[in-house]
Order: C-alpha cells, then sequence, then structure tokens
C-alpha cells in the first residue's frame, strides 16, 4: 500500500495527525510527508493544520475544497513549475488560492527567501521549511482560507517583492485578468503592482469560466504559467511580450523556447494600495 494510502487511512480513524509522528511511523522527512499531505488536500481528502492534518471540515471549507479538486492534476503541475522560479534570498508575494498554495508547497525546503501572504495555506505549507513567513491580519475568510480587509491591504503594501505569484478567476480572450469578488481583484493588483517580476499561475478551466471584476491587462504581468496552453492563449502571450511556461510537456519544449527571449521586467512600480 503506497504511504499515502496508508495516511488517509490513520487520518479516517485518528482524525487528526502530526507531521512529526507521521514522518517517525514512515522513517521519511518531515518534507516528503508535506508533499504526500499536499496531494491528499489537493484530493479535497485532508486539510492543512498547523503542526500536522485533519480531515475537511464539510461546512467551512467546502467552497475551498472544491476549487483545489478542479482539475487538480493541471494545478499541481503548473505550481510545480511556478515553484522553480524561486530563487535564494529573494522576497515573494503569494496570493490567493489553492494554486497559489501548492506552488509554496513545491518549493525547495531548503531554500531560504522571505514570503508575503494573505493566503493561511501557503503559511502552513512553508511551516517545515526555511522559509521566514509574514502573514497579513485581518478579516479570516474560513471557507477561501484566507485573510482580507482594509488592515489586510495596508500590510501587504508595506513590502516590495522581487517575484510575485497570484492566481486568477478567469482569462478571457482580449487578455484582461478577471476575478469573481472586487476584494481578491483589488489585493492581487495591489500584489503585483509592488512586484518586480509578476508571475499568474493558472489552470486551463480559468480559460473556460467568465469573472466579471476587472483586475489587470495580461500585458501587466510578466510571466503565465498554466497546464495546458492553446494556440490563441500563446498569440496573446506573445503580442503582450509575456513569458508562457506551460506545465504540459507536450507544449513546454516549444512554447516555452519560443518565450523566454521576450521576457522582460517591468520597471519597478509602488502601489498606492487600496483607495481609503
Amino acid at each position: 500500500m503506497k504511504r499515502k494510502q496508508r495516511i488517509l487511512q490513520l487520518l479516517q480513524t485518528k482524525g487528526t495527525l502530526k507531521t512529526c509522528d507521521i514522518s517517525e511511523l514512515f522513517s521519511v522527512t518531515p518534507q516528503t510527508v508535506c508533499r504526500d499531505i499536499n496531494a491528499l488536500c489537493v484530493e479535497g481528502k485532508a486539510r492543512r493544520i498547523h503542526g500536522g492534518v485533519t480531515l475537511p471540515a464539510t461546512a467551512d471549507n467546502c467552497h475551498f475544497n472544491q476549487r483545489a479538486q478542479s482539475n487538480s492534476s493541471g494545478k499541481l503541475a503548473a505550481a510545480r513549475v511556478a515553484a522553480k522560479l524561486v530563487t535564494q534570498g529573494q522576497t515573494v508575494f503569494f496570493g490567493y488560492g489553492s494554486t497559489i498554495a501548492l506552488v509554496a508547497s513545491e518549493i525547495e525546503p531548503a531554500l531560504r527567501f522571505k514570503a508575503i501572504t494573505n493566503n493561511l495555506d501557503v503559511a502552513t505549507a512553508l511551516e517545515n521549511s526555511n522559509a521566514e513567513v509574514w502573514l497579513a491580519g485581518g478579516l479570516v475568510r474560513n471557507r477561501q482560507r484566507d485573510v482580507t480587509g482594509y488592515s489586510t491591504a495596508n500590510f501587504l503594501n508595506s513590502f516590495r517583492a522581487d517575484i510575485a505569484f497570484c492566481g486568477i478567476g478567469s482569462i478571457n480572450d482580449r487578455g484582461d485578468l478577471l476575478e469573481f469578488h472586487y476584494e481578491e481583484a483589488e489585493l492581487t493588483r495591489l500584489i503585483l503592482s509592488n512586484s518586480k517580476q509578476r508571475v499568474i499561475v493558472a489552470d486551463q478551466t480559468k480559460l473556460e469560466r467568465h469573472a466579471s471584476v476587472f483586475c489587470s491587462k495580461i500585458r501587466d504581468i510578466d510571466t503565465l504559467v498554466i497546464d495546458n496552453a492553446p494556440a490563441n492563449l500563446a498569440q496573446l502571450c506573445r503580442l503582450n511580450s509575456v513569458r508562457l511556461m506551460p506545465a504540459n510537456e507536450k507544449n513546454s519544449e516549444i512554447t516555452t523556447q519560443a518565450f523566454d527571449s521576450e521576457l522582460h521586467f517591468k520597471g519597478f512600480e509602488g502601489s498606492s494600495g487600496l483607495d481609503s
């Protein structure tokens, strides 16, 4: 029986497990355990807590779990590619969403960097790493597993980052980056504007959804990481000088080579944050 399946069985029996206990039981590192836990969370079978894992709370976390399960393999593939963009000593913004939490969990645990986030699952994913984690205060949204509000915006606006990873509700054929909620669009815009390198991490379902709150234009980011890149999206990125990094192996060699030479860092711009 695979280790992940055994962990799930124990979890269903005990309800909650500590990372250190799982590590000792299977004689593996805490980082390995975190990857197993991450996979279970992506499948909606578990939920991270401080120092361990528990069964998902169907009432409080159904919305987040449903999003995490949607095209889970595509999200994980994109997250693994995006995680490789983080380098030693950087200051890194992590935005909303289950995909961005996956990016954090896929970063090499030994890497030393500063993480700034309002995403509760990002903070949990990095707890056994060498990252210095700064978590924003504000209103906790239990279902979305994040923090939001005016104080959250003020906190995030106090930092300037080398790179930012943000999710997005949808991407339309005009290159609009859209969200479903106003506050998410505003905070994502703030994070992107306070970063030297702006990375959107998404899966192909975001090309099929129809969000209505404008966040930004695709030309305002540097890199798009996505599990599958159709031809029209590749053309859109080319026209807007955006590096496209497909996580789909079939597409990655051609498309990544085509856009590597076009990557440029747009000027470092401060942000005034949300309007008061």
